[in-house]
């Protein structure tokens, strides 16, 4: 069946309140018709990073590199940010302590991912759907992590940085507080289309709102850690989940550097930020275009979880609010949480992004 009909028929279905389970704030209910809206006429189309042309990629591509170069706007509560790229990066800077191991860690970096993407192509003129990263067609090629599509110098984006050691880093370099095994990289980012200075940050690498001099993209490469967490059985577990926190758990991983369980989230985060790039910092990482192609990967896994049972699965969230509070002691999200975005877009609650083809959301994946 067409993801059309599925969510057609389901939309038919929508015309009662459906109630919100624990409340947290006094919204008692929400309308299903008038929290999610119509459907989308004419969605975006997400497509796998390699089955682009070479013109579809140099768009997406000069897209980012615009947004890199647009002064930030005025009013702009991130300030430390020069440009609208670091506003984005800034933004999720300050909302780190809300968004990871938390219930929104799924539906706010969805709304995010969207943000982004309007940007791209209303700011900067792409005519796209933001594009994905299929890593686990990478990692089970048994090509060499180094010559992944994804960091072709030419119709990618760039590769490693050049080896640093840990005695030489810079203290506003994203340093994380754990080793990662394996990491070859460190440096500023040395070919494609992202390198100093033609591609520049300026965030604080611990506070958004303190402006540091302009600096480059590193990346750290660490193929083993990639190798050890992109797993297809950690993916089929994600999607196959009974339930939004079984989910979101599986999709998100524990806190931890190549534990028990592969980690599908930290390894594409940490296989190319690795210890000292911006990709493998919690708070940084947008700074890497790389960035958005990953989570709409992992977006693209709730959403084959989601068509497996709606309309249900629009309704079906629970999580903590508290980082790391994973038995909810301190209270759980619902769907009239608030996603933060600052003065980045609108403030929206989590039912709002729930349906990709609804509300302030129009996409779908190829």
């Amino acid at each position: 069946m067409k993801l059309s009909t599925i969510i057609l028929a389901a939309f038919t279905t929508l015309t009662v309140a459906v109630p919100l389970a624990e409340p947290q704030d006094t919204t008692a209910e929400l309308s299903a018709t008038a929290s999610i809206g119509g459907l989308c006429i004419i969605p975006k189309v997400r497509r796998e990073w390699r089955t682009l042309s070479k013109t579809q990629k140099k768009s997406f591509i000069d897209a980012v590199l615009c947004l890199a170069k647009k002064p930030k706007e005025k009013g702009s509560s991130i300030g430390g940010a020069r440009t609208r790229w670091d506003e984005f990066q800034g933004i999720h800077n300050e909302q780190t302590p809300f968004i990871h191991f938390t219930g929104i860690f799924v539906p706010w970096h969805r709304y995010f991912l969207s943000v982004v993407e309007d940007a791209l192509v209303k700011e900067c003129g792409y005519k796209g759907g933001l594009p994905y990263w299929d890593w686990l067609i990478d990692a089970e090629s048994g090509v060499p992590f180094e010559q992944w599509p994804i960091f072709d110098p030419v119709l990618g984006f760039g590769g490693n940085g050049p080896y640093i050691p840990d005695s030489e880093v810079h203290p506003d370099d994203n340093p994380i507080p754990f080793p990662i095994p394996g990491r070859t990289g460190g440096g500023c980012v040395s070919d494609g289309p992202f390198t100093f200075p033609g591609f520049k940050l300026s965030i604080n690498g611990t506070d958004p709102h303190i402006q540091r001099e302009e600096h480059c993209l590193r990346r750290d490469f660490s193929p083993s850690l990639a190798l050890y967490d992109l797993k297809r059985t950690v993916w089929d577990e994600t999607i196959a989940a009974p339930d939004f926190h079984s989910m979101w758990r599986s999709l998100e991983g524990e806190p931890r550097v190549m534990g028990p369980r592969p980690n599908i989230h930290h390894g594409g985060h940490n296989g190319v930020g690795g210890e000292l790039g911006q990709m493998g910092h919690t708070y940084n990482s947008p700074a890497d275009p790389i960035f958005y192609l990953h989570h709409a990967n992992l977006d693209r896994a709730f959403t084959q979880w989601q068509l497996k049972k709606l309309p249900q699965r629009w309704f079906d969230v629970h999580g903590n609010i508290q980082a790391y509070d994973f038995a909810g002691a301190n209270g759980n999200i619902t769907l009239a949480y608030p996603l933060n975005m600052g003065s980045v877009a609108k403030t929206r609650k989590v039912i709002e992004v729930m349906n990709t083809w609804g509300g302030p959301l129009c996409y779908t994946y190829a």
